[in-house]
């Protein structure tokens, strides 16, 4: 499971390094959140431009799998890798896939499909990214994407919040990471907190992570700087780790030692 996601994170950090943010892309309807039947037609509108002093610029729309990046954030699987059960891309098609932007001047981009009759319980997502044609000269092109989740929820049915801790590291720096494997079928608000012990078994720190959204058979990564004063003293403290819920719930904990 880690070398899959570690395989897609690589794909993603190339992606983004040639992927700009650039302020004249607009996207209105930028997420899609809903409770769905199985059977349902859903139909979601998106209206794009650009600001009146850019220059025209042709553009695509396409459906793709919803995943996390290197640094918790949301981001799009390419189709080959998008093999979640909990996938909802093959249930859209987007049109128009291809348009030309000019300038001040919106267009609308219809996302349209149907939930199939069996499709269990749980979530359901995918991601539209939205995104101009490179621009530049030479060899090194540059783009712009706006990037629309899609959350489904399946009425009536069970929604399961599990999750594990499946890797605990301590880099020589004293960066804490982990990775949490969401277990259930429905997405989910996650945090960490790591209690740092002495050899007395008292709380020398207690830290927290950044809060992010778990999505099924998705793992989320973890980064905690264990000694960020540096004033712990020296000595080897028990470290654990723990994910929750956004109420408090302990989902996982996992120990390790560190030293200092």
């Amino acid at each position: 499971m880690r070398s899959r996601f570690t395989k897609c994170a690589l794909f993603l950090l190339l992606v983004l390094s040639v992927v700009l943010p650039v302020s004249g892309l607009r996207v209105d309807g930028a997420i899609l959140t809903a409770n769905v039947a199985p059977g349902e037609h859903i139909r979601h509108e998106m209206t794009v431009k650009i600001g009146e002093n850019e220059q025209a610029i042709d553009a695509k729309a396409e459906i793709l799998g919803f995943g996390t990046n290197i640094n918790g954030g949301n981001d799009y699987v390419v189709p080959d890798n998008d093999t979640s059960p909990y996938s909802a891309r093959d249930f859209f098609k987007i049109e128009p896939v291809s348009f030309r932007l000019e300038p001040g001047v919106p267009i609308q981009i219809t996302l349209e499909g149907d939930v199939p009759k069996d499709v269990g319980s749980g979530g359901r997502y995918a991601m539209v990214n939205i995104h101009t044609a490179p621009q530049g000269n030479g060899t090194v092109g540059f783009a712009t994407a706006i990037l629309v989740p899609i959350y489904l929820t399946i009425n009536g049915t069970d929604l399961v919040k599990t999750g594990k801790i499946t890797g605990l590291n301590i880099s020589n720096d004293s960066v804490l990471s982990m990775y949490f494997e969401n277990t259930g079928n429905y997405h989910y608000g996650v945090s960490a907190e790591v209690l740092l012990k002495n050899n007395g078994d008292n709380i020398a720190k207690n830290l927290s992570s950044q809060k992010g959204t778990s999505l099924p058979t998705v793992l989320y990564p973890f980064k905690i700087l264990l000694n960020p004063e540096g004033d712990l003293e020296p000595g080897t403290y028990t470290v654990e780790a723990r994910v929750l819920l956004k109420d408090g719930t302990v989902l996982d904990s996992k120990e390790t030692t560190f030293t200092v």
